[in-house]
């Protein structure tokens, strides 16, 4: 049984459904208290991963359907499939590649920590992330197994990467509980299997 996400706002914007959740605003706003300096940076740097994917979704002739704000993050749906595992895989690379080319350009500054933080924890083979969309991609199409078999190891390796996420704060001794709840949402979603 999948749970309802309760929806707070929703429009049309040029063609693309733009859906705002509850638990977009309430996973806002625990950041926000947690670590409010951060918060603002962090959103900027997420919209502008997310815009890398609009645009290699663009160059690659893919238009999108809906973008979805909700706890987790942002969820984009296209209206058609790629055509081919390699477009695919440049989008959902595109992203990270920004929050790349912005940890360079802002280097040694908050805004270029924060990008290098966010580009690699994408690329994390886990859940909804880049990295793990990527994973599932390799495991279907590059090397074509079992969907179960394909299904577990993602669910596995979703497990290993929170669990070395909640390992490295406890040993790096990090106070900000961001990593923390990135980690156990990361288990949770692995554990679920919402990949």
């Amino acid at each position: 049984m999948k749970a309802q996400v309760r929806t707070l706002i929703e429009f049309e914007f040029y063609g693309v459904r733009v859906i705002f959740c509850f638990s977009f605003f309430a996973a806002a706003a625990i950041m926000s208290a947690v670590s409010g300096d951060v918060v603002l940076p962090a959103m900027i740097s997420c919209f502008l991963h997310e815009c890398g994917h609009i645009a290699a979704m663009a160059a690659n002739g893919v238009k999108l359907r809906s973008i979805k704000f909700y706890g987790a993050g942002i969820m984009m749906t296209p209206r058609k499939k790629l055509l081919s595992p390699c477009r695919e895989a440049v989008v959902l690379l595109a992203g990270c590649a920004v929050n790349f080319m912005l940890c360079i350009f802002f280097c040694g500054t908050a805004f270029g920590y924060i990008n290098l933080f966010l580009g690699v924890f994408n690329l994390l083979p886990a859940g909804g992330l880049d990295g793990g969309r990527l994973l599932s991609l390799f495991l279907n199409e590059a090397m074509p197994c079992r969907p179960e078999a394909a299904v577990l190891i993602c669910r596995f390796a979703g497990i290993f990467c929170a669990a070395v996420l909640l390992a490295s704060a406890v040993i790096f001794r990090i106070t900000n509980p961001t990593m923390y709840v990135a980690g156990v949402l990361m288990f949770v979603s692995a554990v679920i299997g919402s990949n």
